[in-house]
């Protein structure tokens, strides 16, 4: 796991994550308990139903990702650091597999990453990436986690905004909390109804 890009060291004090998020692994359900003054949740479709299964569907998610994706990173960030976990049992991998990684050229950064709230055994090993803004391999890395092929993956920005993916939407962050109020209304009606916005 060596020759690592320094903000994928996600530990480090030097790091972006580590700079906004202190405390806390890059799994977007934990940066949401932690976090969630800071957060808003978006639904990739109308019925917010989940996972997507219908191409109708993929071309609407792909539309609302693209436009969270230019409201949130500025334009002077190119990319983004992605973090895309790997859930296992007692050391065996389960229906998040690894060589879902591969195909969207993610590789092994930290391993054996345990959260305190998970039955014991519980543990995330954790691929990441540097990837272009607005490129095909984002798409692909969307479209495999709204298709539940792949974990809820966090996308930082040099800014410290967030984008978190999982298979009915988009978790946002920003350590900006105008910019949330911002999202939420420049997209009311992508926003979940229910009372904790889930």
């Amino acid at each position: 796991m060596g020759n690592q890009q320094p903000d994928l060291m996600w530990r480090n004090l030097g790091s972006t994550f580590n700079r906004y998020f202190q405390g806390v692994p890059p799994l977007g359900w934990k940066m949401r308990s932690s976090f969630s003054s800071r957060w808003a949740r978006f639904y990739a479709h109308p019925s917010g139903e989940r996972p997507i299964t219908v191409p109708s569907e993929r071309e609407e998610m792909l539309r609302r990702f693209k436009a969270i994706e230019s409201a949130l990173f500025v334009r002077k960030d190119t990319s983004v650091s992605i973090f895309a976990p790997v859930i296992r049992y007692h050391g065996e991998s389960g229906g998040y597999r690894p060589d879902a990684m591969s195909s969207v050229r993610l590789k092994l950064i930290d391993t054996d990453i345990t959260d305190e709230e998970e039955e014991k055994g519980i543990t995330f090993d954790l691929y990441g990436g540097v990837k272009e803004i607005n490129s095909s391999e984002i798409e692909l890395l969307v479209t495999a986690i709204m298709q539940d092929e792949i974990m809820q993956t966090v996308m930082i920005a040099h800014n410290g905004n967030v984008i978190a993916p999982y298979e009915g939407g988009f978790d946002v962050f920003s350590d900006r909390v105008e910019e949330i109020d911002r999202l939420r209304g420049q997209f009311p009606t992508w926003l979940s109804d229910r009372f904790d916005g889930l």
